[in-house]
């Protein structure tokens, strides 16, 4: 059976949390707001995650990997590719943070829903059958080269702002989750480590 903390963590992820790992950072008015948010049920096309990037900075790929077990036994892997929003409607409609600079959208394709009901459906059916399973997450991005190149030169790498809001509900619009953290503090890194693991 999954134990609470897990399953919230789980449900965080899916919800796009798991991009940002500086738990610390995130603005407790949201998290107060969203205290009693079931995120096993939570619609998962309506999830989005709005980042305020660096200068330049665009995104060549994220991925979502899913990986449910029970014990030893892997019952279901998954990698769903994000998809990375930077014009049209998405980042023009109503409600959308004007503060945005730089900004893109990250969302679960329509296609890849099915994925995250079907991981629902396992880990409900062993939570019934009261049966030990775990479910590892990890998140894969990656920038796109150029811009890399171009803020990861000299010795000492400039630090990298980032801004990011999550909507869960339409109506409810977007809530703001950090507001000026650094990219490297983010992905559990330094600015120069960060530019190891990307160069």
């Amino acid at each position: 059976m999954f134990k609470p903390a897990l399953t919230v963590k789980v449900a965080l992820v899916i919800a796009g949390l798991s991009l940002l790992t500086a738990c610390s950072h995130f603005n407790m008015g949201t998290m107060w707001a969203m205290r009693n948010v079931d995120f096993k049920t939570v619609d998962p096309t309506v999830v989005r995650l709005a980042l305020g990037l660096p200068d330049g900075a665009d995104f060549e790929s994220v991925d979502l990997e899913l990986k449910l077990s029970k014990g030893d036994e892997l019952l279901m892997a998954e990698t769903i590719a994000i998809e990375v929003i930077t014009t049209g409607p998405e980042v023009n409609r109503v409600g959308f943070p004007l503060e945005v600079h730089n900004g893109v959208v990250l969302k679960i394709p329509d296609d890849q829903v099915a994925v995250i009901a079907e991981m629902r459906r396992r880990m409900a059916n062993l939570e019934r059958q009261e049966i030990d399973g775990s479910l590892d997450i990890g998140i894969k991005s990656r920038f796109v080269p150029a811009w890399i190149a171009k803020v990861c030169t000299g010795d000492t790498p400039r630090r990298l702002k980032v801004k990011s809001w999550i909507m869960i509900d339409e109506a409810q619009g977007y809530l703001p989750l950090l507001k000026d953290s650094t990219l490297g503090k983010l992905i559990g890194s330094t600015s120069a480590k960060f530019c190891q693991q990307e160069g």
